[in-house]
């Protein structure tokens, strides 16, 4: 996995280009003002690889992540700086980083494109989905109720998570915006549904805070 440039290609330029130049630049030129977003991640999106692929996902150290930060043309003091801070609370090398590379895959790009958004004067929203009793929160969690399905046996606590993440994404398609969190201005205000481990809002503005000046490819 290159978890560098995992992402969509920027194919600006080229004969029939899917991107008409990089959406982080598109949303801050401000040409889709008028198009609200809502932007999310998972709180744990990359723990899928821990408990799906550990075998060719696991570092097996501490060290070797921060060689691989390293290696993204990033100081390694920083590097290192920036691992620290996901090297917390007893996780395993695995888990330091699918926790770094949820922020820095995900939850980055969601909470600078909300705010470069509404700078440009658009309407955006942030979400953090978390985990609920027989559903982590890995990548993919939220499909269910995305598309307005039932995932099979599925625990009471769940299925109530589910129907929030329905219900937010109808009002917002709808228009019913007013029944929503507060839209983001020059913070990431987030609302949260499951159960995350930690608070939404914060752990977008850590997230901010702990990449600044450094570009997602």
């Amino acid at each position: 996995m290159d978890s560098k440039s995992l992402g969509v290609v920027l194919d600006a330029g080229q004969p029939g280009a899917v991107l008409h130049a990089h959406p982080m630049d598109e949303l801050a030129s401000g040409a889709h003002r008028d198009v609200d977003v809502l932007l999310s991640m998972a709180s744990d999106d990359m723990g899928w690889w821990v408990a799906n692929d550990l075998d060719r996902f696991d570092p097996h150290t501490v060290d070797r992540i921060v060689d691989e930060v390293a290696g993204w043309r990033i100081p390694r003091s920083r590097a290192k700086r920036i691992v620290d801070a996901y090297d917390q609370g007893g996780r395993t090398p695995a888990e330091v980083r699918a926790a770094l590379l949820s922020d820095y895959i995900f939850g980055l790009p969601a909470a600078r494109a909300a705010l470069a958004h509404a700078a440009a004067g658009g309407n955006a929203h942030l979400l953090m989905i978390g985990p609920a009793e027989g559903a982590p929160a890995v990548h993919g969690t939220e499909m269910y109720a995305l598309v307005g399905q039932e995932r099979p046996g599925r625990s009471a606590e769940q299925a109530e998570r589910d129907k929030r993440i329905r219900d937010i994404v109808l009002d917002f398609a709808t228009g019913e915006q007013p029944r929503l969190w507060p839209a983001v201005t020059n913070r990431p205000a987030s609302e949260s549904v499951g159960n995350p481990p930690f608070e939404a809002t914060a752990h977008y503005q850590q997230a901010l805070e702990l990449w600044e000046g450094i570009d997602r490819p």
